[in-house]
């Protein structure tokens, strides 16, 4: 069902326009994925699904995290030019969004899809790739939970159905891979890329798949050798697990529906025990109690000796294993799901964590060093480079091999960096900006800035409060394949008095960029508290409010301006778009939960 949301003017942003290239800044919003061309960007979070045309100005939203269809984007590329997104809804239903709609995927008729993920589409929508799990491969008896596929569209302008791509079928160590992806796709559709993880699912090292000129597919994993000694010669693992008996299996019916009146029985006599109505506490009926024929029981005792003297066989067998398993293993391992490639094809990289040798041995956990690594396909061997930084994650590659990253990786309010192409060195994103384009730099040194507080530990592990006035904070990147197009987000913890929000922050300095420019400042408004249990306050110069929920539809709406709204009697608990506004004509667009 469509979900038309909002048209807006200008949404919550403070914005200029110089020479056609545009800068615009969005609060209370986190647009994590954008199309190359910057005109589509999405928000996905808990289920729910923020789709916008930064063009048009329009909304789209989908799903409100609490019961009905969960909706999902994508991991990769999931966003064309042409406004095609590909993702999911719920855990069973691969699709992609178009013209303010979500389209079903193929599936086999007899397929029962457990999961599945459509994560990567070309530029013109020829091709989608995606993950999923599908019971009628068998994969979880065999161990292997995720599989690699693609989807093309016929002559007729619709997609057919999935090709299941060629993949290893045992990891490095010889066991069953847990998982192998396929997230993101080359311009042409004629490579793929993804990542394999070992049979404990600890361990992903990359893949990347190629079609070659009579359309057939083969693979080549990156990265494998890093994550074992070389040298290292692993046992065969065992070829199964012995399965316990089930006692159920050997008694006739009569036998399993006496237990059945039994555990009855024993049910409501533990009500009357704890309501204090017995004295005695009722003994727990056992199944070999109700297993009475004499042939059948025999059957049962010899089932299960025969699996002891399997499974200690087996237990033996997997303690040999993993004597040398851990000793083999380096503990590098690539980031899960961090699947970054150049639009051509050419270039994946992901971070790379490994233990740190300098750390500290009384840590509560293993301390780590994350750095970053690039692959380039097109060079002879495939050889991988490291590149500067620690505790990073990789967010975008150009054409020529230029990186984006961010840090620290497992916050949200993150510094961005630059590692130009041919360089293994990283600058700030702010630096690398001011010799690319000095007014988008200056717009960012405006608008970025923030009077940041935060704790930071002394050798003692004594709290330290740490203010630095005037921090320029340039979020998580994306970056289009030129260079030209940029989307971030970051969590700005000290704006408001009250409340972090998300920043989101837009940049296209591709001439006449065909947006027309908003006025130069947004006013002033603040909205809080937020999340509120009941009276949500507006504070600014409001001569419209109305709220939406999160399918779309209108809970309020005024034009005789409170500074108060019943929140709690108006519209429940929730998560809810509240659209102001002011009397200057811009449009203020804040999401609000109540609890």
């Amino acid at each position: 069902m469509k979900k038309q949301l909002l048209t807006l003017a200008c949404a919550s942003f403070i914005a200029c326009t110089c020479f056609g290239q545009t800068m615009k800044k969005y609060e209370g919003l986190l647009f994590d994925k954008m199309s190359p061309n910057g005109q589509w960007t999405t928000q996905a979070m808990q289920g729910s699904v923020v789709i916008f045309n930064r063009v048009d100005s329009v909304f789209y939203v989908y799903g409100d995290g609490e019961g009905g269809s969960a909706y999902s984007i994508g991991q990769g590329n999931a966003i064309n030019n042409d406004g095609i997104i590909v993702g999911g809804i719920s855990d069973s239903q691969p699709a992609y969004w178009q013209d303010g709609e979500w389209n079903l995927l193929p599936l086999a008729e007899a397929d029962t899809v457990v999961f599945n993920s459509a994560d990567g589409i070309t530029p013109d929508g020829r091709r989608i790739a995606g993950t999923m799990a599908c019971t009628k491969w068998d994969l979880n008896t065999s161990g292997q939970m995720l599989a690699p596929v693609v989807w093309t569209k016929g002559e007729d302008g619709k997609y057919g159905m999935y090709q299941r791509l060629p993949q290893p079928t045992r990891d490095f160590s010889g066991r069953i891979p847990m998982y192998i992806t396929a997230r993101s796709i080359s311009d042409d559709g004629k490579t793929i890329f993804g990542q394999i993880s070992d049979y404990s699912g600890m361990y992903p090292c990359l893949i990347v798949y190629k079609e070659d000129a009579d359309g057939n597919w083969s693979y080549q994993t990156l990265g494998e050798e890093l994550l074992y000694k070389e040298g290292a010669e692993f046992p065969a693992w065992p070829n199964y697990e012995p399965k316990q008996p089930n006692i159920k299996n050997y008694m006739s019916e009569t036998e399993l529906a006496e237990y059945n009146n039994a555990m009855a029985l024993y049910e409501d006599s533990t009500d009357l025990y704890n309501q204090g109505l017995i004295d005695k506490y009722p003994s727990y009926p056992l199944y070999d109690d109700y297993l009475k024929n004499e042939a059948k029981k025999e059957e049962y005792t010899q089932a299960c000796d025969k699996y002891e003297e399997e499974n200690e066989a087996y237990q033996d067998s997997t303690a040999v294993f993993y004597d040398v398993f851990y000793e083999a293993c380096t503990e590098k391992a690539f980031a899960f799901n961090e699947v970054i490639t150049s639009e051509n094809g050419r270039y994946y990289v992901c971070s790379l964590s490994y233990p740190d040798p300098d750390g500290d041995p009384l840590a509560w956990s293993q301390e780590t060093i994350t750095v970053p690594v690039c692959f380039d396909l097109q060079a002879e061997g495939t050889p991988m480079t490291q590149l500067d930084g620690n505790d990073v994650i990789t967010c975008s590659v150009l054409n020529d091999g230029t990186v984006f990253l961010a840090t620290p990786s497992m916050e949200y309010t993150r510094n961005a960096y630059v590692i130009p192409a041919g360089s293994k060195k990283a600058m700030s994103f702010f630096d690398w900006m001011k010799a690319k384009n000095l007014p988008a730099y200056n717009w960012m040194t405006e608008n970025l800035s923030f009077d940041y507080t935060g704790v930071e530990y002394d050798e003692d592990g004594n709290e330290i409060l740490v203010s630095v006035p005037d921090s320029l904070i340039a979020g998580t990147i994306s970056v289009n394949s030129e260079g030209t197009v940029f989307s971030s987000f970051l969590w700005d913890a000290w704006s408001l008095e009250d409340k972090g929000q998300y920043i989101s922050y837009f940049i296209d300095l591709n001439p006449a960029s065909g947006v027309a420019a908003p006025k130069a400042e947004a006013t002033e408004v603040k909205v809080y508290p937020n999340p509120t249990t009941d009276i949500l306050y507006i504070d600014g110069d409001i001569c419209k409010i109305n709220i939406f929920d999160l399918s779309g539809r209108v809970v309020y709406e005024s034009s005789s301006v409170s500074s108060s709204i019943p929140m709690a009697s108006i519209a429940g608990r929730g998560t809810y778009l509240v659209k102001l506004t002011t009397t200057d004509g811009n449009i203020v667009v804040k999401t609000v939960s109540v609890n």
